[in-house]
């Protein structure tokens, strides 16, 4: 694992254009983790592992939804605008307690992988590329089918 990042990681099909995963969550009371796969025809599919109060089995399920093709448009208009395959592969924050995330674009014949510690941590304390990362990662996450317990 060169990563260094917990598994399972997101795999691209041959028709998915974005994956985006929760790989480890940050110190909260929802644990849950997910892996979400977008496809050139809208259908984004998450699969949840929920650990959430009161309840910390991690009870897997999946969940569906059809994006318009517009919406994942512009979602590819986006990466494009914050020059997503230009980040490096992996960055992390000075903090401890983060959310270990990735995202991956398909980017032509080659896909594109970003692994991040504590983004929003990062992108806070001044880091434009985690500010560029947290953009595509916000935009995707809004998107998602599943939400987060929040306290």
């Amino acid at each position: 694992m060169p990563h260094g990042y917990p598994q399972p990681d997101v795999v691209l099909g041959p028709s998915d254009v974005f994956g985006a995963a929760l790989l480890a969550p940050a110190f909260a009371s929802d644990l849950s983790t997910w892996l979400l796969n977008i496809h050139r025809d809208g259908t984004m599919t998450q699969e949840v592992r929920k650990a959430q109060p009161p309840i910390y089995t991690g009870v897997q399920v999946t969940l569906r939804r059809t994006l318009d093709p517009a919406v994942v448009e512009r979602l590819l208009q986006l990466a494009t605008e914050i020059a997503f395959s230009e980040l490096k592969d992996e960055y992390s924050c000075n903090c401890t307690g983060q959310q270990h995330t990735v995202l991956k674009l398909r980017v032509g014949n080659s896909i594109k992988t970003v692994y991040a510690y504590g983004p929003h941590a990062a992108a806070y304390d001044g880091d434009a590329d985690m500010k560029r990362y947290i953009a595509l990662w916000d935009a995707i996450g809004e998107l998602s089918p599943f939400e987060p317990f929040i306290d």
